[in-house]
């Protein structure tokens, strides 16, 4: 079965959300493979996984770890 990139990249990130200079290395680096509706559903997903978990995106491809 052949993965996309967008189900790559989201495994990576995922993998390195320990690190946040990684994450945000790794995260940064994905918009160059994505196409433009990939990376906006990327973004969403990150969302999506911060509402679950304790990092936190806004509208600027910024993100900062919170601790709860």
């Amino acid at each position: 079965m052949k993965t996309s990139m967008l189900e790559y990249v989201k495994t990576i990130l995922a993998k390195v959300s320990f690190s946040k200079n990684l994450f945000r290395k790794e995260y940064r680096k994905s918009f160059s493979w994505l196409s433009k509706s990939e990376s906006q559903e990327l973004k969403d997903w990150i969302r999506q996984q911060a509402k679950q978990q304790t990092i936190k995106i806004n509208n600027s491809n910024n993100y900062t770890y919170e601790n709860k």
